[in-house]
């Protein structure tokens, strides 16, 4: 798959895998990857790979491969990671405090229609051709995704100024309101049930409350599906550089 489909040439497998991309996990065992792909300079890596013997990649039993994989790739500093059980696929993004993945499954590339295309994004993503080599086409792929990120931070951040802003010119009415009106004010720090004036530490707990509801309401609109990719592959940056196609995973 990696070699002749992918046209992923120059690994380093095994034994051959340099030290400098080992690293030791927190609990003191080893962390190495099956196989590595060196840079183009050859002082670092694009890609390495872990061999998962569970039966579903990133669940269940898979869940310990995936994160001895992340904090590898944080130690080492290799960009991307691919951790696979010979069926499925994850590629992996790690950064400091982030992680986000995308993942195939190889038993749905021989339908119809769908499996097909979810076949030629995996190659889009990973793959190489007639234009550029196979380095090439990850260090790419690499430049789209942290792009992504930047962009990402950037509409955070944006949002955020948003949001202080909102809440600062609601607290400015309310209190407007409340100076206006001595009976709001009255209703809103007295006890519906008991009739009794709140006293600092039950308005803090109601405001409490009405932020954990509030938070339940979001995540049930939400409702995610965890078989969908998350993080970076999601967001514009790599349709935008052409490595995604709209048929992709």
């Amino acid at each position: 798959m990696l070699e002749g489909f992918l046209g992923l040439s120059g690994w380093q497998k095994a034994s051959a895998v340099g030290d400098q991309f080992k690293a030791t996990a927190v609990t003191g065992e080893p962390l190495r990857p099956n196989w590595v792909l060196p840079n183009s300079d050859g002082d670092g890596a694009l890609v390495a790979v872990s061999f998962d013997s569970s039966d579903t990649v990133g669940r269940g039993r898979g869940v310990r491969a995936h994160a001895r994989l992340v904090e590898l790739m944080r130690a080492t500093g290799v960009p991307l990671g691919l951790l696979t059980n010979g069926r499925q696929f994850r590629l992996v993004h790690a950064g400091p405090d982030y992680d986000a993945w995308a993942e195939w499954d190889a038993q749905t590339w021989f339908d119809e229609s769908e499996g097909r295309e979810t076949l030629r994004g995996f190659a889009a993503l990973a793959g190489t051709d007639d234009a550029e080599t196979s380095t090439e086409r990850l260090e790419r792929l690499i430049d789209a995704i942290r792009e992504s990120r930047t962009r990402q931070g950037d509409l955070a951040q944006v949002l955020g100024e948003q949001v202080r802003q909102g809440v600062e010119l609601l607290v400015r009415e309310i209190d407007h309101a409340l100076d206006r009106d001595t009976g709001l004010h009255d209703a809103v720090w007295t006890d519906p049930a008991g009739g009794h004036r709140l006293s600092d530490d039950e308005a803090l707990g109601a405001i409490y409350q009405a932020v954990d509801q509030s938070r339940v309401l979001r995540r049930s609109r939400r409702s995610p599906d965890p078989s969908r990719s998350k993080g970076v592959w999601s967001g514009g940056g790599l349709q935008d550089e052409g490595l995604v196609g709209r048929g992709g995973p």
